[in-house]
């Protein structure tokens, strides 16, 4: 009676099938490179004209700014002996 249908046994095992998996970039990463992408198309030549105008500036302001660097760190040396 019931022992044409035996279902002690384990469930048979289905055949799996393959995928083949993709190492995709992540969405944030591709958003924010194709934005820059974008940034730079636009306005490539304001960015490179304002690095280049600022590397000009900065030529000019050096000296002055190490000239203050020296007597700053000068006055703060003079301090510390001082409170020796």
């Amino acid at each position: 009676m019931a022992t044409d249908n035996n279902n002690d046994g384990p469930p048979p095992i289905e055949p799996v099938q393959k995928t083949i998996l993709k190492n995709e970039t992540p969405a944030f990463v591709s958003t924010a490179a194709s934005n820059v992408l974008l940034f730079l198309e636009k306005y490539g030549w304001f960015v490179l004209f304002g690095i280049v105008a600022a590397i000009f500036i900065w030529s000019k302001l050096k000296p002055y700014w190490r000239k203050w660097k020296e007597k700053r760190d000068k006055r703060i040396e003079e301090e510390n002996i001082g409170k020796a």
